[in-house]
């Protein structure tokens, strides 16, 4: 920047910035947890809830993100006889943030 105002402005709004604090992590087992509620607790809302959580972690999601997904597709990986043995979950969303938008 050529302005020495605009330099300046910008030095103090990087000053007065705040420090970003981050929670901790899902540990393994709480996410295992999760994805145990999320297929076998009797509670549908619980299931909701849980698997909700596990698509945002899983998908490295903001919640705000995760609202946006419009199209889910699904991919099951077999084994040679037929049993479902994993798979793959690809989400579109409408509008998410990046690091440059507001």
């Amino acid at each position: 920047l050529e302005s020495v105002r605009c330099r300046g402005s910008a030095h103090l709004q990087f000053l007065r910035k705040r420090k970003l604090n981050r929670k901790d992590a899902l540990s393994m087992l709480q996410l295992a947890v999760l994805e145990l509620t999320a297929v076998a607790d009797p509670d549908l809302r619980t299931r909701l809830y849980a698997g909700y959580a596990c698509f945002c972690t899983h998908g490295r999601l903001r919640n705000d993100d995760a609202n946006c997904v419009d199209l889910l597709e699904v991919e099951d990986v077999r084994d040679p006889e037929g049993r479902l043995i994993g798979g793959y979950v690809e989400a579109s969303a409408a509008g998410t943030k990046t690091g440059k938008s507001k």
